[in-house]
């Protein structure tokens, strides 16, 4: 009898090994996908970063674009407007709807900034001229340290928003500021004050020797016998003031040639033509509160004694010449479109400036920056004009 027949069937894996593989199995599956789904979770958020990166970068030049804005206009065309002006806006009163805004004051409509924000890189951007918060007065609206705070703010259609903002503080003029040449043959003239200094936009020249503060300051040269002097000096940006921006302002109007005199009321006076002076008031301890502004020239002859009437402390303000002759008090800032000529001994807590502009407006009394009396200038850096620079920046995201 033969052997019975091998059977090739083989055995069939144990239920234990089959189980194992099946867990193995849904483990890597669910390793991968979780891998997956971070992966697709992670680009997800990649995109979105970027994109909202983006927006921000955007956002961001929108608002820089607003504030160079800004900054042109408060350096440029604004550059005559105090501190305390942009506050409150153009119209100068507090808690209106232009309260610092950059509209109004003289600029074009291509100049202003309206309260509703200028179309800028896909985006708005608004500004809005604000006190420094340093200033600690607790008042919006007054300014102790000659620094404001400019805001621009950049807007998105989506609504991605930057900021920025920047501090501006006022570079001081000194006592006597000239935009061109200055000739001095006072030889007892004093100019005081901290920053009682005199500076010319051009040569200083003369054979007077008066006593100064700080010191005689030129972008050319000075004459050897003025101490002490710095020559070959930066330009001073002196800035142009005109009598039409003040108009709003004006308690009394006048048309044609215009007497200072004993009369005259306490307010600002604003005339179309010259001003003369007539009769001797008042004294350096009992001074009339009179500020005149005149499209013209104005002539000081005899012996007033007057303190500004102006928010802005401007006490004279000349289109055109301003010639003093009169041994006369002043207290403010004095301003002239064209020459200046100082032949008298006055008394100025203040400055005097000359923009020294030709051909001018209003009579031609003098045909060049001239000192020749010995007076008394006394300036403690309390100016509202100046040129404004930038100290601090910052930026603030969404």
């Amino acid at each position: 009898m033969g052997l019975p027949a091998q059977s090739h069937v083989s055995a069939a894996a144990p239920r234990s090994d089959r189980g194992a593989a099946l867990i193995v199995a849904l483990v890597i599956l669910t390793v991968v996908g979780i891998i997956v789904a971070g992966a697709s979770i992670m680009t997800s958020s990649v995109i979105q970063t970027g994109g909202q990166r983006a927006r921000t970068t955007r956002a961001l030049q929108v608002a820089e674009a607003g504030l160079a804005h800004a900054l042109g206009i408060v350096r440029g065309p604004a550059t005559g407007v105090s501190n305390a002006n942009l506050l409150a806006g153009a119209d100068n009163l507090p808690n209106t709807a232009d309260d610092g805004r950059l509209t109004g004051f003289g600029l074009t409509s291509g100049q202003e900034i309206p309260v509703a924000g200028v179309n800028a890189y896909g985006g708005t951007y608004t500004v809005q001229v604000l006190d420094d918060p340093a200033d600690g007065d607790g008042d919006a609206f007054t300014d102790l340290n000659k620094q404001v705070l400019i805001r621009s703010t950049g807007v998105l259609a989506d609504g991605s928003t930057a900021t920025v903002e920047t501090i501006l503080a006022m570079t001081e003029f000194p006592a006597l500021a000239v935009d061109g040449n200055l000739e001095i043959s006072a030889n007892d003239m004093v100019i005081g004050g901290s920053c009682g200094g005199v500076h010319a936009n051009g040569n200083i020249t003369g054979g007077g020797s008066p006593s100064v503060t700080t010191n005689f300051s030129a972008t050319g040269t000075v004459v050897d016998n003025m101490f002490p002097q710095v020559e070959y000096q930066p330009a001073l940006v002196v800035p142009d003031l005109f009598p039409a921006d003040y108009w709003g302002s004006c308690n009394f109007t006048h048309t044609g040639t215009y007497t200072l005199q004993s009369s005259t009321a306490d307010g600002i006076h604003c005339v179309t033509g010259d001003v003369i002076s007539s009769g001797d008031f008042g004294s350096m301890a009992s001074m009339k509160s009179i500020t005149i502004i005149a499209t013209g020239s104005i002539k000081i002859g005899s012996k007033p004694f007057i303190r500004s009437a102006h928010p802005d402390g401007i006490v004279l303000l000349s289109g055109g010449d301003m010639d003093l002759q009169g041994d006369f008090g002043a207290d403010g800032l004095i301003y002239a479109g064209a020459q200046c000529y100082v032949s008298s001994k006055p008394t100025i807590v203040g400055s005097l400036i000359c923009k020294n502009r030709s051909p001018h407006p209003g009579s031609n009394w003098v045909n060049l920056n001239l000192i020749s009396g010995d007076g008394n200038i006394t300036y403690n850096c309390n100016s509202t004009f100046g040129k404004r620079r930038p100290r601090a920046w910052s930026q603030l995201i969404g």
